[in-house]
């Protein structure tokens, strides 16, 4: 990272991972009180991902960097259990594991996978159209989030089998 030793980058990202997992837990807590509506945290929190993605490598100065990466990480954070919070409140507790499960796959592919996609763009087109080529997850996510239920019910009733295919069997 500009320069930095491998052991002084290692120590100028604790920031942001304690502020990504404090960000994490404040997204639980506020998801709670909202009634488990992840699209009330996790579109504003990807919209301010979205504005400060493509900051990063015009950053003049390894400071500003790391106070841009640890101001993402933490407003990232905020959009990690909301969307979580409608599946596992709403699926009956024999599924909430499995669910659990493919959310975390999910994830767990999309960072193996980019670390891969961002070498491939960073040597075809540069590191700048390599941040802003991660500008699809913020986008990605607010598609999701406006078209999965926001409640409960509404999450229940997607899944239910319609009434009259019910009783047609």
């Amino acid at each position: 990272m500009r320069g930095l030793a491998i052991g002084e980058a290692s120590l100028a990202l604790i920031g942001p991972t304690l502020l990504g997992a404090a960000g994490t837990v404040l997204g639980g807590r506020l998801s709670d009180r909202l009634g488990g509506r992840p699209r009330l945290l996790v579109v504003p929190s990807m919209l301010v991902v979205g504005l400060l993605l493509p900051l990063l490598p015009r950053m003049p100065s390894v400071p500003l960097f790391v106070a841009c990466v640890t101001v993402l990480g933490g407003v990232a954070g905020l959009a990690y259990l909301p969307c979580f919070s409608v599946p596992l409140r709403s699926l009956p507790a024999g599924l909430t594991g499995a669910a659990g499960g493919v959310i975390m796959f999910g994830g767990q592919l999309a960072g193996v996978l980019s670390p891969g996609v961002f070498g491939y763009v960073v040597e075809h087109g540069g590191y700048s159209a390599a941040f802003t080529a991660l500008l699809v997850g913020p986008a990605l996510a607010i598609a999701v989030v406006l078209v999965v239920p926001q409640t409960t019910e509404r999450f229940r009733a997607r899944f239910e089998p319609e009434p009259e295919l019910a009783t047609a069997r």
